[in-house]
Protein backbone atom coordinates (compact mmCIF):
# COMPACT_ATOMS: atom_id res chain seq x y z
CA UNK A 1 0.00 0.00 0.00
CA UNK A 2 1.08 3.57 -0.53
CA UNK A 3 1.37 6.21 2.18
CA UNK A 4 -1.57 8.05 0.59
CA UNK A 5 -3.76 4.94 0.81
CA UNK A 6 -2.96 4.70 4.52
CA UNK A 7 -3.71 8.42 5.06
CA UNK A 8 -6.99 8.10 3.14
CA UNK A 9 -8.19 5.35 5.50
CA UNK A 10 -6.96 6.92 8.74
CA UNK A 11 -8.43 9.43 11.17
CA UNK A 12 -5.11 9.79 13.01
CA UNK A 13 -1.83 9.95 11.09
CA UNK A 14 1.48 9.46 12.88
CA UNK A 15 4.52 11.05 11.29
CA UNK A 16 7.61 9.11 12.34
CA UNK A 17 10.41 9.83 9.89
CA UNK A 18 13.82 11.45 10.09
CA UNK A 19 13.70 15.26 10.15
CA UNK A 20 15.28 15.51 6.71
CA UNK A 21 12.58 13.24 5.26
CA UNK A 22 9.51 14.97 6.73
CA UNK A 23 8.97 17.65 4.08
CA UNK A 24 9.47 15.22 1.21
CA UNK A 25 7.06 12.68 2.69
CA UNK A 26 4.39 15.24 3.61
CA UNK A 27 4.41 17.18 0.34
CA UNK A 28 3.39 13.97 -1.45
CA UNK A 29 0.33 13.45 0.75
CA UNK A 30 -3.14 14.97 0.73
CA UNK A 31 -4.77 15.46 4.13
CA UNK A 32 -8.39 16.13 5.08
CA UNK A 33 -9.39 18.91 7.46
CA UNK A 34 -10.71 16.18 9.77
CA UNK A 35 -7.36 14.41 10.10
CA UNK A 36 -5.44 14.49 13.37
CA UNK A 37 -1.67 14.34 12.90
CA UNK A 38 0.77 13.23 15.58
CA UNK A 39 4.36 14.10 14.77
CA UNK A 40 7.32 12.37 16.36
CA UNK A 41 9.72 14.46 14.26
CA UNK A 42 11.68 16.44 16.80
CA UNK A 43 13.27 19.29 14.87
CA UNK A 44 10.70 20.33 12.28
CA UNK A 45 8.60 23.21 13.70
CA UNK A 46 4.87 22.68 14.08
CA UNK A 47 4.15 25.68 11.82
CA UNK A 48 6.09 24.01 9.01
CA UNK A 49 4.25 20.74 9.44
CA UNK A 50 0.88 22.53 9.58
CA UNK A 51 1.68 24.21 6.24
CA UNK A 52 2.46 20.82 4.71
CA UNK A 53 -0.65 19.06 6.04
CA UNK A 54 -3.18 21.81 5.23
CA UNK A 55 -6.16 21.83 5.27
CA UNK A 56 -5.64 19.71 8.41
CA UNK A 57 -5.30 21.99 11.43
CA UNK A 58 -5.00 19.41 14.21
CA UNK A 59 -1.41 18.66 15.10
CA UNK A 60 0.24 17.28 18.21
CA UNK A 61 3.93 16.68 18.87
CA UNK A 62 5.24 13.84 21.03
CA UNK A 63 8.80 13.03 22.11
CA UNK A 64 8.83 9.39 23.23
CA UNK A 65 12.13 8.03 24.52
CA UNK A 66 13.33 4.43 24.11
CA UNK A 67 12.26 3.48 27.66
CA UNK A 68 8.63 3.99 26.63
CA UNK A 69 8.87 0.44 25.28
CA UNK A 70 9.17 -0.72 28.90
CA UNK A 71 6.58 1.76 30.15
CA UNK A 72 9.28 3.31 32.29
CA UNK A 73 9.52 6.92 31.16
CA UNK A 74 7.45 10.02 30.58
CA UNK A 75 6.73 11.30 27.06
CA UNK A 76 6.68 15.02 26.25
CA UNK A 77 3.52 16.05 24.39
CA UNK A 78 2.49 19.48 23.05
CA UNK A 79 0.72 21.90 22.66
CA UNK A 80 -1.57 22.48 25.63
CA UNK A 81 -5.20 23.40 25.13
CA UNK A 82 -6.04 20.87 22.42
CA UNK A 83 -8.46 17.97 22.80
CA UNK A 84 -6.20 15.94 20.49
CA UNK A 85 -3.18 16.67 22.69
CA UNK A 86 -5.21 15.43 25.66
CA UNK A 87 -5.99 12.20 23.76
CA UNK A 88 -2.31 11.73 22.88
CA UNK A 89 -1.29 12.44 26.48
CA UNK A 90 -3.83 9.85 27.67
CA UNK A 91 -2.31 7.31 25.27
CA UNK A 92 1.21 7.97 26.56
CA UNK A 93 -0.04 7.88 30.15
CA UNK A 94 -0.72 4.19 29.49
CA UNK A 95 2.90 3.84 28.34
CA UNK A 96 4.61 5.38 31.36
CA UNK A 97 3.21 8.90 31.61
CA UNK A 98 3.17 12.24 29.86
CA UNK A 99 4.16 15.84 30.43
CA UNK A 100 2.29 18.41 28.33
CA UNK A 101 4.33 21.38 27.10
CA UNK A 102 2.52 24.57 26.15
CA UNK A 103 4.19 24.98 22.72
CA UNK A 104 7.18 24.09 20.54
CA UNK A 105 9.49 26.34 22.56
CA UNK A 106 8.64 24.72 25.89
CA UNK A 107 8.76 21.29 24.24
CA UNK A 108 12.30 21.99 22.98
CA UNK A 109 13.39 23.11 26.46
CA UNK A 110 12.03 19.93 28.03
CA UNK A 111 13.48 17.86 25.20
CA UNK A 112 16.95 19.28 25.88
CA UNK A 113 16.95 17.52 29.25
CA UNK A 114 16.55 14.18 27.50
CA UNK A 115 20.11 14.60 26.22
CA UNK A 116 21.22 13.58 29.70
CA UNK A 117 20.01 10.06 28.95
CA UNK A 118 23.12 9.08 26.94
CA UNK A 119 25.73 10.03 29.57
CA UNK A 120 23.55 8.54 32.31
CA UNK A 121 23.32 5.14 30.62
CA UNK A 122 27.03 5.27 29.74
CA UNK A 123 27.87 5.87 33.41
CA UNK A 124 25.65 2.94 34.43
CA UNK A 125 27.39 0.74 31.86
CA UNK A 126 30.81 1.74 33.22
CA UNK A 127 29.71 1.02 36.80
CA UNK A 128 28.45 -2.41 35.79
CA UNK A 129 31.74 -3.14 34.01
CA UNK A 130 33.66 -2.04 37.11
CA UNK A 131 31.56 -4.34 39.30
CA UNK A 132 32.22 -7.29 36.98
CA UNK A 133 35.94 -6.44 36.90
CA UNK A 134 35.92 -6.58 40.72
CA UNK A 135 34.44 -10.09 40.66
CA UNK A 136 30.80 -9.24 41.35
CA UNK A 137 28.53 -11.85 39.83
CA UNK A 138 26.67 -10.93 36.66
CA UNK A 139 23.30 -11.23 38.39
CA UNK A 140 24.24 -8.50 40.87
CA UNK A 141 26.13 -6.38 38.31
CA UNK A 142 23.15 -6.26 35.93
CA UNK A 143 20.60 -4.86 38.36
Amino acid sequence: KSNQEVVDKADWVMLAVLPGQAKGVLKELVFRKSHKVLTLVATVPSDTILELIAPCETLCRAVPLPAVADRSCVTIVSPTGSAFTDQVADMFDLLGGSVVAKDDTECAILQATTCLMGPFYRMQQECMSWLRDKGIKQKIGSM
